[in-house]
C-alpha cells in the first residue's frame, strides 16, 4: 500500500529529471546550495532474484518527491531566479488573500514575528517536510495549511470547545475544507498520527461537519 500511495502521489527522481530535463548532478548541486527541496521519502529495496542463471541480490533507494516539485526545480535551475524570495512571495500573498477571505491573522494570533517564521518554514521547505504533508509541496499550500491549522485552532479554543455559535462553525468549517484541499492524503501507516487527522478527520467528527 504504501508504494501504491508513494506511486500515485509522487514521482522518483528518474520521473523528475525526465520532465524537467535537468541533469541528476545539477539536482544535487542545487539542493546543497538550498535552492530545491529534498524527497520527502526514501525507499529502501532488497530484491531476490531467481532464474536459469540461479540467484540474484540486489540493493536499491529510490527517492520520492512531490509533484509540484517539477514545477520548482524548472525555477531553482534558473542562476538568476531568486527562489527563496519567490517562496517568501508567494507564501505571504496566499496568507493576505487569506486574511481577506476569512478573518485577519491577528485574529488567530498567527505568528508574532512573520520574518522569523517564513525563515523557518522555507527550512522545512528545504527538507522536504512539506512536500510529504501538503499537495503541491509548494508555498501557496504551505501557507494555507499553516493558516488554517492555526484558524481551527483558534475556532475550537484547540479542540476542546464543547460547541460552537453558528457563524464559528461556519468559520471552522471553511478552515477545514481549505485545509482539506492544501492537505497530503499521507500515507497509510501515517494517517492517525498526520495534521489530516487531528484537524480535519476529527473535526469533522467531533463537530458534525460535511
Amino acid at each position: 500500500m504504501l508504494l501504491q500511495y508513494l506511486n500515485t502521489h509522487f514521482i522518483t527522481t528518474d520521473k523528475l529529471l525526465a520532465v524537467t530535463g535537468v541533469e541528476r548532478d545539477l539536482l544535487t548541486s542545487l539542493q546543497a546550495e538550498k535552492r530545491m527541496p529534498l524527497a520527502s521519502y526514501q525507499i529502501q529495496q532488497s530484491i531476490q532474484c531467481q532464474s536459469f542463471f540461479g540467484e540474484h541480490a540486489v540493493s536499491e533507494s529510490i527517492d520520492f518527491y512531490s509533484q509540484g516539485y517539477a514545477f520548482w526545480l524548472g525555477l531553482a535551475a534558473q542562476p538568476s531566479f531568486d527562489v527563496k524570495q519567490y517562496f517568501f512571495d508567494e507564501y505571504q500573498a496566499e496568507l493576505q488573500r487569506l486574511a481577506q477571505q476569512l478573518i485577519p491573522m491577528s485574529d488567530i494570533q498567527f505568528v508574532t514575528d512573520l520574518s522569523t517564521h517564513l525563515e523557518r518554514e522555507w527550512t522545512h521547505f528545504l527538507d522536504g517536510i512539506y512536500g510529504l504533508c501538503t499537495v503541491s509541496g509548494l508555498p501557496k499550500d504551505i501557507a494555507r495549511k499553516e493558516y488554517t491549522i492555526h484558524l481551527i485552532k483558534s475556532v475550537t479554543q484547540e479542540g476542546e470547545a464543547s460547541s460552537l455559535a453558528p457563524h464559528e462553525r461556519d468559520l471552522l468549517q471553511s478552515g477545514v475544507d481549505l485545509l482539506d484541499q492544501s492537505s497530503a492524503q499521507f500515507a497509510p501507516h501515517e494517517v492517525a498520527r498526520s495534521s489530516r487527522q487531528k484537524f480535519i478527520l476529527d473535526m469533522k467528527t467531533k463537530y458534525q461537519l460535511r
